[in-house]
Parts: C-alpha cells; structure tokens; sequence
C-alpha cells in the first residue's frame, strides 16, 4: 500500500502541474492564433466608413449602391466578431478544463500523501 500511496503522490503532482501550466498559458494570454480578432476589428472600421459614406450619400444616385455596401459590410463584421467570440470561448475553456486537472491532481495527490502516512503509521 506504501508504494501505491507513494504512485498516487507523484501521479498527482504530475497532474496538477500539468494542470496549472496549462492554465497558466490558456487563461494567461490573450493570443489569438487565428487572427479572427484582428480581422473582426478591420471589419468593425470598415464597416464604420461603408455606413458613414452611405449616411454622406443619402439623397443621391448611389445611395443604393453604398446602402448595399454598407449592408455587406455589417454582416462581415457580425460573421467575424462571432468568429472571434467562439475562439475566445473555447480558449477559455481549455483553460477551464486544464484548472480543472490541476485540481484532479492535487486531489490525487493528497490521498497518495494519506495513504503513505498511514501505511507508515501501521
């Protein structure tokens, strides 16, 4: 039982820091290895000038043209920001799940310190 306590006890703490590196690296940057970020936030500034200069265009021969664009425009940036959203989100989930490990280990951990102590108390 002393072996497998002391099994436990390493097993853990591999655990748990695998666990806390993980966290550490997900929740700890805000990389956005995609680039849907970065696009999102070009869309959202053109998106901007196709709206104004359809707003400068009303009452003229194309506003339609620039009403379309302007249209066009939004849903792009709409698509992308939701692009960017889903990356964030399961970005953070990884790093949930990694916290979450790192808590499995230092559960493991704990019962394999126990387990050899009481073994060694026997």
């Amino acid at each position: 039982m002393k072996t497998l306590g002391t099994l436990l006890l390493l097993l853990g703490i591999a655990v748990a820091i695998g666990g806390l590196a993980g966290t550490a690296l997900n929740l700890g940057s805000n990389d956005d290895p995609s680039g849907l970020c970065a696009k999102a936030d070009r869309r959202l500034q053109e998106a901007n000038t196709a709206v104004k200069a359809w707003e400068a265009a009303k009452g003229s021969p194309d506003e339609k043209r620039l009403k379309s664009e302007a249209d066009s425009a939004l849903e792009l940036q709409k698509i992308s920001e939701k692009g960017c959203a889903e990356v964030r989100d399961r970005t953070k989930g990884y790093g949930y799940m990694s916290a979450g490990a790192a808590a499995f280990g230092l559960v493991l951990a704990i019962a394999g310190f126990f387990m050899r102590r009481k073994n060694a108390q026997q």
